[in-house]
């Protein structure tokens, strides 16, 4: 790997994670945007993909302003929306928060369907870690809901097909539900989703993710 001299002091210098921050590299956010920005590219060099101008939460319905585009030779393995698609992401709703900068993927949002079911209630609980699964649960999954009645009265199922819509995790600086994972969950119909919130306030929760389907839609 390659490193940098500086003074009596080496500094190693590391790729940066998958979903990485393009910092100053970013182009044109306001004036030109990343629609202007893909009809006057000009260059040979690197491709133009897109990034947020923004802080984006999760459940954000994307604007054009929200787009901007940055010229990269991304490495293998990084996931990246290139601008000739950014129309394609007008109106999809974003399912976990994306950083101010950050380069966009397919996987930052919903399923285009996502709010198509008739009878789709969105409900969102907060939970332990272990119990949201947290790092193996992702947006998208399909998991099954337990509740565990803490009086010993055991534990049921409350539904086998829920859509988790987003999973976040607290800051470090969280001090509010002792640190709790929230999770947006998505269920058919309003008595599910009414017990699922009754069950949140009187019994402890639990996500399982099935094995048998991957836990994927």
């Amino acid at each position: 790997m390659k490193k940098e001299q500086t003074g009596e002091r080496t500094r190693r210098l590391v790729m940066p994670p998958k979903r990485a921050l393009v910092g100053g590299a970013l182009i044109a956010l306001a004036a030109l945007g990343v629609f202007g920005a893909h009809r006057n590219a000009n260059s040979d060099h690197g491709e133009r993909f897109v990034v947020a101008t923004r802080d984006i939460a999760p459940g954000t319905v994307i604007k054009r302003s929200d787009l901007g585009a940055v010229k990269l030779d991304l490495p293998d393995g990084i996931s990246a929306i290139g601008v000739g698609d950014a129309t394609d992401l007008i109106g999809r709703v974003v399912s976990g928060p994306i950083a101010e900068l950050e380069l966009i993927s397919a996987d930052d949002f919903l399923s285009a369907d996502h709010f198509v079911q008739p009878d789709g209630v969105d409900l969102a609980i907060n939970l332990p870690a272990a119990r949201a699964m947290e790092g193996v649960v992702t947006a998208g999954s399909i998991v099954t809901v337990l509740s565990t009645d803490p009086e010993g009265a055991g534990t049921t199922v409350l539904t086998d097909a829920a859509l988790v819509s987003s999973i976040q995790a607290p800051s470090r600086d969280s001090i509010s539900s002792a640190g709790a994972v929230r999770v947006v969950l998505s269920v058919q119909g309003q008595e599910l989703a009414s017990s699922i919130v009754d069950a949140s306030i009187r019994s402890d929760l639990s996500l399982v993710l099935p094995s048998s389907n991957g836990g994927q839609r």
